[in-house]
């Protein structure tokens, strides 16, 4: 097949569009529907005709001539079935696969204008059918990547889309396809960031950044800059998101992209104006409308004249703001997107209502729903629903708030969205709170705070676990003494097996004839006794497997006791942890607790390792647990000085030393208080490591016996904060064998402390790895590190 009439098809369109360029949308996209069917009985070959209906289909989209667009795709795909499901060469293939993937994309146009689901899922279901059949491993991925974008858009079906392109993404890798390798983690980066996955998310962006610049992709190096941007921005890093906006932007300039550098201007201007600077969030909003303007991207425009209202409506300049969102709603209007229009239109519901003009809000969400009828948005429902309960509350009429909020609560559940429940139930709980019903008020305000407690409350979980993780050390402990009185019966058997062949051996030189019978009759005992070795043997491997196996699960119930990825990264907006266990289980361990406003993180090195260390370590977590949550101490040093005692109580009456060294940090609203174990915390300001004070002594029993003492460390904002035990610097390795020591880790730090906190990170796995080289690891390693 040749390639030349499918670009031509295609240069024919372009000529069209620039030529009408000028003329209003509705003149242009007439005059080229009109072009193109005149010159449909021309084309000869399938892959014109088939491209140039697609083509066309998209200007009745614009022209909002729906069903003639379903028509024309209709026509378009019977093209591609007929083809697909036929012999193919190779180039055959890859030209019917690319197009029916651009109709796949034309489709989702006309589902999201007329909320008809499920042709998008059939069609899908289709071409991936044939697809498989002919082998395409490039069309499948390409099409579960954007049937991932289409589902995380349309439907808010984040699961979906993650799992599709996580698909896609192993078959890139597959396949070798660098560029949409960079393409697919780039969609996977704003998925997590949508589900508020931030570390997934800069994974992702990181990933698709280093790809291109494999690649040497500007293009994509930019776009992936203008992401990470918008990513730190979201989890209120706000010089690193301006940094890397600014980068994207200097390459989108020098690349001389229009659309993209348009794109880099709107997202500082929503950068600045959560940084408060309202006067330079206008002037790159500005400049981004003109440019929108100049280029006819009536989209971007109108998310423009949205954005530039937010500004307005924060400084209560209300009449500005509805202007700039009666403008966007014109432009949908007059660009037939249904989809957009109704944004907008609840846009403009939530500005009258900030006004505190409901009858012009309800004017507008009526309008809102009269729209959704043909898009079919859900979320969308909530947003209408949720404002038109906050205008009927600004009339006084309670009881057409509370039937609209719970509209929306309905859709709400059914979504699973649980941020919108959670907003609703404080919503009810106001409009209840001012109709009057107190009672009611009450109810919906505990729904409100239980169901946002329940999304940090861990610790009924966290109990079971601890039973748990103790069940199944006994059910290890019995083994390996099982397991012990095997290995003694083989080797007794072993040892009887060589005693009575020696005695065969030297009597057979006496009694040649009697040797024939004894040596038959012990072969017989031989064998027997090597199939009761072999069964024995098979039990014990059975019961390492199962002794295996229990280690695996309590270092899964451990990994869950630690401080889990949620409520640190709620408390710690930039950091890293690096966790080397010697062993499945580890003696090292942190741990993580927020009390009354308080936020405490313990980076502890317990008596031993493996097993027995993993079980001092739950030890410990429970008794510092029970001094910050049942005590109430507030201060790192008394929380040590209980966990000592309770230690020394329960298992040094013996006169055994068990406990651990470590350090304990408080975070109160800005303070950084901590008391230390021998394990002493390291600071890096300005350039310069500073190592604070610890107590000479463990939490345990020990020579000396006097209390801990809280410290303060005077942090700073960019500060970076470093948490550690002492398996980093007692790792043998190097040349010499000898140990890493201290000096060489706190230079190591100070090296590499400017540098991202995931790098970091890196930089210091691959080190102490390298360093040990083919040395076993002798302890845990724990290093965490914090930017304050």
């Amino acid at each position: 097949m040749k390639k030349c009439p499918f670009l031509l098809t295609l240069n024919f369109c372009f000529v069209l569009t620039a030529a009408f360029s000028q003329k209003e949308a509705p003149e242009r996209n007439r005059f080229i529907i009109d072009s193109s069917l005149r010159v449909l009985p021309t084309l000869k070959a399938d892959t014109q005709i088939a491209e140039l209906y697609r083509a066309v289909s998209f200007r009745y989209s614009m022209a909002g001539e729906l069903d003639k667009m379903k028509d024309c795709l209709d026509k378009a795909l019977k093209l591609c079935d007929q083809h697909l499901n036929g012999p193919l060469t190779a180039e055959e293939k890859r030209s019917w696969t690319t197009l029916a993937i651009y109709i796949y994309q034309n489709h989702t146009g006309y589902v999201n204008q007329t909320g008809k689901d499920q042709l998008q899922e059939d069609l899908y279901a289709k071409l991936l059918a044939q697809f498989e059949k002919i082998g395409s491993e490039d069309g499948i991925a390409e099409l579960k990547m954007f049937h991932g974008d289409y589902c995380a858009h349309h439907n808010a079906n984040y699961e979906r889309a993650l799992a599709l392109c996580t698909d896609a993404l192993a078959r890139w890798s597959i396949t070798g396809n660098k560029k949409m390798q960079i393409r697919t983690c780039s969609y996977l980066g704003r998925f997590y960031k949508a589900i508020d996955d931030y570390p997934s998310a800069l994974k992702h962006f990181f990933q698709s950044m280093k790809a291109a610049e494999e690649l040497n992709d500007s293009i994509s190096l930019a776009n992936v800059y203008h992401q990470m941007g918008n990513c730190y921005r979201a989890i209120r890093e706000y010089e690193t998101a301006r940094d890397y906006l600014l980068k994207g932007l200097a390459m989108r300039t020098t690349l001389k992209k229009s659309d993209l550098i348009c794109g880099s201007y709107g997202a500082l201007g929503i950068l600045y104006n959560e940084m408060g600077d309202d006067n330079l969030a206008l002037e790159f909003h500005n400049k981004a409308l003109k440019m929108a303007q100049e280029s006819g991207d009536w989209t971007f425009e109108t998310m423009t004249l949205n954005n530039i209202s937010i500004i307005y409506t924060k400084k209560k300049k209300f009449r500005e703001a509805i202007d700039n969102l009666w403008k966007a709603v014109d432009i949908r209007r007059k660009n037939h997107d249904l989809d957009g229009e109704a944004w907008y239109m609840n846009s403009l519901s939530e500005t009258f209502v900030s006004w505190e003009k409901p009858d012009s809000a309800l004017a507008c969400s009526f309008m809102a729903l009269k729209l959704l009828e043909s898009v079919g948005n859900k979320e969308y429902y909530i947003r209408t629903y949720y404002n038109m309960a906050l205008a009927y509350t600004l009339q006084k009429k309670y009881s057409t708030a509370v039937e609209y909020a719970v509209k929306a609560m309905g859709v709400a559940k059914e979504m699973n969205s649980v941020q919108w429940v959670i907003e609703l139930h404080q919503q009810l709980s106001t409009i209840y709170s001012e109709s009057g019903d107190h009672k009611r008020s009450l109810e919906q305000f505990k729904l409100y705070t239980s169901k946002k407690d329940s999304l940090f409350n861990q610790e009924n979980t966290k109990k079971k676990l601890r039973t748990e993780m103790t069940f199944e050390f006994d059910k290890k402990e019995q083994a390996m003494i099982l397991e012990q009185e095997k290995k003694d019966a083989i080797a007794e058997e072993e040892k009887s097996r060589q005693r009575i062949v020696t005695w065969s051996v030297t009597g057979g030189l006496l009694l040649v004839l009697l040797f024939a019978g004894v040596l038959f009759n012990r072969f017989r005992l031989i064998r027997k006794q090597k199939d009761i070795i072999e069964e024995q043997k098979a039990m014990v491997d059975e019961k390492n497997k199962s002794i295996t196996d229990s280690i695996n699960y309590a270092q899964r119930i451990q990994k869950a006791l630690l401080a889990s990825d949620d409520l640190l990264g709620k408390h710690l907006k930039d950091h890293f942890i690096l966790f080397k266990p010697k062993d499945i289980v580890s003696g090292d361990f942190y741990w993580a607790v927020e009390k009354e406003g308080r936020f405490y993180l313990a980076v502890c090195d317990s008596t031993g390792h493996g097993v027995p260390g993993a079980f001092m370590s739950l030890l410990n977590i429970s008794y510092m647990n029970e001094a910050i949550s049942e005590k109430n101490m507030a201060e790192p040093g008394l929380v040590f000085n209980h966990t000592r005692s309770k230690l020394i109580e329960s298992i040094s009456a013996d006169g055994g030393k068990d406990g651990m060294d470590g350090v304990l940090v408080c975070f109160d609203k800005g303070k950084v208080n901590y008391s230390a174990a021998n394990n002493p915390p390291v600071l890096i300001s300005k350039g310069a490591l500073k190592e604070f004070p610890a107590d000479k002594m463990p939490v345990g029993k020990g020579e000396t016996q006097r209390d801990f003492e809280t410290h303060n460390i005077p942090a700073e904002k960019g500060d970076i904060l470093y948490l550690y035990t002492d398996g980093y610097a007692d790792q043998f390795g190097g040349p010499k064998g000898k140990k890493f020591k201290y000096r060489q880790l706190e230079e190591l730090l100070l090296s590499i402390h400017s540098k991202p906190m995931e790098e970091q990170k890196n930089i210091l796995s691959s080190t102490i790895e390298e360093w040990r080289s083919d040395l076993e690891q002798v302890d845990d390693i724990l290093i965490i590190g914090i930017r304050i």
